[in-house]
């Protein structure tokens, strides 16, 4: 069965916008280590704990820019995208 992500789901996965030039930091942080995580582990073992272990943020301060480990992925996802096409 193929999953399909209406609108909506998109934008519920999507980062929120960072605010600041320390918001967008933390954001780049945030998926910067997800990306090391990936490569190590593989996407199937990332979680938001890891990720706040390997930044050393607190793991609220992941959920403050991510709602779960999925739209990390996502983010992770469209960044490497556009580095590709951009």
């Amino acid at each position: 069965m193929t999953r399909t992500m209406t609108p909506a789901a998109d934008a519920a996965a999507a980062p929120r916008a960072p605010q600041t030039a320390v918001a967008a930091r933390r954001v780049s942080q945030i998926v910067d280590a997800a990306a090391r995580i990936v490569d190590e582990r593989g996407a199937e073992r990332l979680t938001t704990t890891a990720i706040a272990q390997a930044t050393g943020l607190a793991i609220g301060s992941v959920y403050r820019y991510f709602p779960d480990r999925v739209a990390i992925l996502v983010e992770l996802g469209r960044r490497s995208r556009e580095r590709l096409h951009g």
